[in-house]
């Protein structure tokens, strides 16, 4: 088991470089499905497995939960940090 700190960006913005609807768009569930695998995807390639610990810190949105819902995917175990925690607190 590793614990990860993730980037301080949303994981689902950095692997398929698709932003959240504006407007009050919304994903429709096959749409949701290939982002959640396509994150999945990226973050296993960048070594994560399951049991691994993992950081995560964002604001509510679109992304942040795409990148939750493909740990929960990857079966890590998710520590969620408070979006206003300062990074020096974070890393603490």
């Amino acid at each position: 088991m590793t614990d990860t700190i993730a980037p301080p960006v949303a994981a689902a913005r950095l692997v398929d470089g698709t932003a959240a609807p504006l407007g009050g768009g919304h994903l429709d569930g096959p749409a949701l499905d290939r982002r959640i695998g396509s994150t999945a995807g990226a973050l296993r390639g960048l070594g994560l497995r399951a049991g691994d610990r993992v950081l995560v810190q964002g604001d509510n949105s679109v992304d942040y939960v795409v990148t939750l819902l493909a740990l929960m995917h990857l079966d890590v175990s998710l520590v969620p940090l408070d979006h206003r925690l300062p990074a020096a607190d974070a890393a603490a």
